[in-house]
């Protein structure tokens, strides 16, 4: 193929226009045209694995960090709870532990063949609040708890409350009560931790029918005069 091209100086022979041969490219065979278009298939395939595994590669960095962020707010959400929780916890334990150290005496419900039974008892606590009672052996609460251990005690401190209002402190435990070995070592130090409490009980002590029994508590519901109530599990 040509082109017309004008020359800078006219001829007589073809006038003022010339024609001038024009260069293509050189053409590629089949094979090569395949060849260069594999080639090109393949750079166009590894670009795209390269851009993938860009996006992946910042997906899963995001995704980890957003992991990561979710389980340090989860972290930090539990952590406060549990302070939280220990807090009240803490504030809960004193206010039994006070009612227990102020009050003397105990109603103590045990569980009979047709009938419950409750007397009042001196008793005393120990810090992880066991109740300590003292009993001779032929009485009725005696046998009853040794058929069924199973035991409610209530105490209160209407002495310092309200009655006509009812703002009075009280504690309800609820356990299961275990008979101490008489002359043994526990027997020894709850004694003391006993008499230390209600020293006027200590006449009984030289009786040989004399059972001490401690009340292990699985659960209690306290109510405040100040209308603070809350339940606990042991």
């Amino acid at each position: 193929m040509t082109k017309i091209r004008r020359k800078t100086e006219p001829s007589d022979e073809f006038g003022p226009y010339t024609l001038e041969p024009v260069h293509r490219p050189l053409r590629y065979t089949l094979a090569e045209r395949r060849a260069r278009f594999r080639l090109a298939v393949r750079s166009d395939q590894r670009n795209e694995i390269r851009a993938n595994a860009c996006i992946a590669s910042t997906i899963n960095q995001s995704t980890f960090r957003h992991l990561l962020q979710s389980h340090c707010q989860c972290l930090e959400f539990f952590s406060r709870n549990l302070q939280k929780e220990s807090s009240v916890e803490a504030a809960q334990n004193e206010r039994v532990a006070a009612l227990l150290a102020e009050v003397q005496v105990a109603i103590l419900v045990t569980q009979g063949e047709n009938w419950p039974t409750a007397t009042m008892q001196a008793f005393a606590e120990t810090p992880e609040f066991d109740l300590l009672f003292i009993m001779n052996d032929a009485t009725e609460k005696f046998q009853n708890l040794l058929k069924h251990p199973q035991v409610t005690v209530f105490l209160d401190a209407r002495e310092k409350g309200k009655v006509e209002t009812f703002e009075i402190s009280r504690v309800l435990i609820q356990g299961v009560a275990i008979e101490i070995e008489r002359d043994s070592a526990e027997w020894d130090a709850m004694k003391a931790v006993f008499l230390k409490k209600s020293p006027f009980e200590a006449p009984f002590f030289k009786f040989p029918t004399l059972r001490m029994m401690r009340v292990q508590p699985k659960r209690l519901s306290y109510a405040g005069a100040d209308r603070v109530a809350f339940k606990a599990e042991f």
